[in-house]
């Protein structure tokens, strides 16, 4: 079955049947209506390599993301794909948990002809292959890169205010001992979130101390050992802070086999608020970046591009704030 079949059977030209697969506004409505019940009636699913090689567009738009596994990028996924539903346009993934997928994702990209690219991925991970995208015209949204360009725009969260709210939660209940695991060091992303977390204490009138900052990998057993450390230390934090949600896990994890109880011993703090942080016990109390927001940012960040590709990319920050939950409570006497 092909398209000749549909416009045979609807009594139509194929060049209809065309436009009213791809939305076009040129074909009166009870035609585009009528059209439609012949193609589920048929049963007709167009080819997709077919409809590229034609309009030169895929209707799909990439998302390069660097751990399937983490519940938030997920999250935003599902947020995304929502949208482009809406717009009868689908999503491509691909992963870079090995330095050969890398050069698999770019390539899945350029052969895919995508509309466009969310690199959820670390710019310093990323490197030179933004050229790759960029030259060829496929315009690309980046993730807390705080960078644009023709073709290229940004999506960055204000850390700022979710940590000195966090900060400022925790130092109400009296706490002064505050730790924080950070994230890969060498990453502008965790030196920003690193960064927020020591202003909010500057904001409190509280001081860092330095074998308190520690460094992760934004896993649940980065968290796990993290904490452990933390915990065998001879004087213990009260609190801690953590550079995602995946981190507070592996930190809660720690604290229970370690025989503390959370937050009678210590409190802990998340970032992220994935859905997984309201059902486990106690539920997290987090910093919010909120994966709705971040995709319409990347839906309008997108359209902007594909209508001003000369200019210059959106810039959007996106706010951050606290939610609490059970993992959080006074400081222990």
């Amino acid at each position: 079955m092909n398209i000749k079949t549909v416009a045979a059977r609807a009594g139509v030209s194929v060049a209809t049947v065309s436009r009213v697969m791809s939305g076009s506004a040129l074909v009166k409505p009870e035609t585009t209506a009528h059209v439609r019940r012949v193609i589920e009636e048929l049963q007709f699913i167009p080819s997709a390599s077919a409809t590229t090689l034609k309009t030169g567009h895929s209707r799909n738009y990439g998302v390069i993301l660097p751990d399937i596994t983490n519940p938030y990028f997920a999250e935003f996924i599902r947020e995304f794909e929502s949208l482009l539903e809406d717009q009868r346009q689908d999503v491509l993934l691909a992963t870079t948990e090995r330095p050969e997928r890398m050069e698999n994702s770019i390539r899945r990209m350029l052969t895919s002809q995508v509309e466009g690219v969310v690199i959820l991925i670390a710019d310093e991970e990323f490197g030179p292959n933004y050229d790759r995208l960029t030259l060829r015209n496929i315009p690309a949204v980046t993730i807390d890169r705080h960078t644009v360009a023709p073709m290229m725009s940004d999506v960055a969260f204000d850390f700022d205010t979710g940590m000195l709210e966090a900060v400022a939660h925790l130092a109400k209940f009296g706490h002064r001992e505050i730790a924080f695991i950070g994230g890969i060091k060498g990453l502008a992303t965790s030196d920003r979130r690193k960064q927020a977390f020591l202003k909010g204490l500057r904001a409190c009138k509280l001081r860092a101390k330095k074998q308190w900052l520690l460094d992760g990998l934004y896993t649940v057993d980065s968290g796990d050992a993290a904490m452990r450390a933390l915990m065998a230390a001879e004087v213990r934090p009260t609190a801690v802070i953590t550079v995602n949600d995946m981190t507070a896990l592996g930190a809660m994890r720690a604290a229970h086999e370690l025989g503390f109880s959370v937050p009678g011993d210590v409190s802990i703090v998340g970032l992220d608020d994935i859905e997984l942080t309201r059902v486990i016990s106690p539920a997290l109390t987090t910093i919010q970046l909120p994966r709705r927001e971040l995709a319409q940012a990347c839906v309008e960040c997108f359209a902007h591009m594909l209508k001003h590709p000369k200019k210059p990319g959106l810039q959007r920050i996106l706010e951050s704030r606290l939610v609490v939950r059970r993992s959080t409570g006074p400081v222990k006497r």
